[in-house]
């Protein structure tokens, strides 16, 4: 009768990582039995594919959110009532934003996961110290550590660059929207300017 008290245990379920052993030892005995002792096992997992995945999921959702505007506005130009119609586009473009901040924020989590991990197995980048110092930005560590380590030369390197500054301002925004007041912005599938 198993003891209540000790937990069932299956093994070890690698979900999307990596698996070491270590400290197993295995020892022949005179009558040709192989023994093992106890071991040691460690995980790690890389977060960076899920987040990336997430982005893709969540950018295509905003597509197929935003596909289906244009044909309700073009409703507006005909003797259907307009109040429902209003109010399913507005539906829509509020699930556009919203799917449209997690591709976002997942796509830069997933950048500086990516990065993270190279750190962790490259090692800092050589002016690492001075950038804590300087408290330097994080999207230049992200850009400058990627290419010193996975050694992207010049052209590549800029872009790069121009990607991860562009999708860091994309995630300020939709984290940290400023509380001021802007200029709307024509958004020509409803003809309409919006926030």
């Amino acid at each position: 009768m198993a003891d209540e008290q000790t937990p069932k245990w299956r093994g070890v379920k690698v979900v999307g990582g990596d698996l070491r052993i270590s400290d197993l030892k295995i020892t022949f005995g005179d009558d040709g039995k192989i023994t093992t002792g106890p071991v040691r096992t460690q995980l790690r997992t890389d977060m960076w594919p899920f987040w990336l995945e997430d982005a893709v999921e969540a950018a295509d959702t905003a597509c197929r959110i935003a596909d289906q505007i244009p044909a309700l506005d073009a409703q507006l130009d005909t003797e259907l009532p307009k109040e429902p119609i209003n109010a399913e586009i507005d539906r829509l473009l509020l699930r556009e934003l919203r799917a449209s901040m997690r591709a976002i924020t997942a796509c830069a989590f997933a950048i500086d996961a990516f990065y993270a991990m190279v750190k962790e197995r490259c090692g800092p980048h050589p002016h690492h110290n001075a950038w804590r110092k300087n408290r330097t930005a994080r999207e230049r560590q992200i850009t400058e550590t990627l290419r010193h380590h996975l050694r992207i030369r010049a052209e590549g390197a800029n872009q790069l660059k121009s990607a991860v500054s562009q999708l860091f301002r994309f995630r300020d925004w939709a984290a940290h929207m400023a509380a001021d007041f802007r200029d709307p912005v024509y958004r020509e599938d409803i003809h309409s300017t919006v926030d």
